[in-house]
């Protein structure tokens, strides 16, 4: 599948996942919260994760995935191991060395020489950066308001508590709330979609999170691409610094067609050494000093 239409599907489960204070909900041992107390939680949550998502363009990050596709008699596995560095109007992926495939040091030092430019080209008033950056602006604006609406979208209802991984977590449903009208593309795929989020209560913040598509999902009136039912998307989040969570693995599996053709998404991505870089302009004198440095072969995770 694209990775425009699964990034499309991933923003959509992950605007369902925010979920920081409002009173602690009642212990365990008490009756269930009230509809109220649930509804603060989750508006502690999407407070939380805006701030996770600006801090998201100061990180750099290692990101592992594994695609299985399927063939006609078997299904390949196509692994690839990148670094991701922030570009003030998105992102630039990296290749690293990744089994049977080993690094090119030649490439790798022309996108950072890339990566340089852009930098100081966002910076410029004048610069065609300029317009990319409006349009990625409009993007981001785009999914905020849908994070901000997400309480419209669904009905959060209690499920008790939790432990995971030795962490004992708030355990939630979200049912698609059936009087919502939703006014973007990715805020119609909510009303398609199911899902159970765990939370850490006194960070609040989402660790997991399990969706699945209960109807078949159209885009473009099922003309440009249509994922069938029972695709699903599984989240994980961790702090990566002190307040800030960001994703550390996504599990993909959708089916469905592109057009008239048929397709399968089955990927496995894992993310890890988050590291600060910061804006632009610090970031930029970040790579340049970076590729002042001798040249050799890419860093490895």
């Amino acid at each position: 599948m694209n990775r425009s239409y699964t990034a499309l599907l991933a923003i959509a489960f992950l605007a369902g996942a925010l979920v920081a204070g409002a009173p602690p909900l009642a212990p365990a041992q008490d009756q269930p919260p009230s509809p109220a107390e649930v509804q603060s939680l989750t508006a502690r949550v999407v407070a939380n994760q805006h701030r996770n998502d600006q801090s998201l363009e100061q990180f750099e990050r290692i990101e592992h995935d594994w695609m299985h596709k399927p063939g006609a008699t078997t299904t390949a596995t196509q692994e690839t191991l990148n670094r991701i560095l922030p570009t003030g109007t998105g992102i630039i992926r990296l290749p690293l060395a990744a089994p049977g495939k080993p690094a090119d040091p030649v490439a790798y030092r022309q996108q950072l020489e890339y990566l340089a430019q852009v930098l100081g080209s966002v910076a410029q008033p004048d610069s065609i950066e300029q317009q990319t950056l409006v349009r990625y602006r409009k993007h981001q604006q785009e999914h905020a308001d849908m994070v901000t609406n997400v309480g419209n979208a669904y009905h959060f209802s209690w499920l008790g508590r939790e432990t995971r991984d030795g962490r004992l977590l708030v355990k939630l449903a979200m049912d698609p709330n059936l009087n919502y009208r939703a006014t973007s593309i990715q805020a119609e795929v909510l009303q398609h979609v199911r899902a159970v989020v765990w939370i850490d209560e006194s960070a609040g913040q989402v660790v997991h999170l399990e969706a699945q598509a209960t109807s078949d999902i159209s885009i473009g009136a099922g003309i440009i691409a249509k994922v069938y039912r029972g695709g699903r998307f599984v989240m994980d989040e961790a702090e990566v610094a002190p307040g800030i969570w960001e994703p550390v693995r996504y599990q993909y599996d959708f089916d469905g067609r592109k057009f008239v053709f048929p397709f399968g998404d089955h990927e496995i991505t894992e993310f890890s050494q988050y590291r600060r870089v910061g804006p632009p302009a610090e970031e930029l004198q970040a790579i340049r000093n970076e590729l002042n440095t001798p040249a050799g072969d890419p860093p490895r995770p």
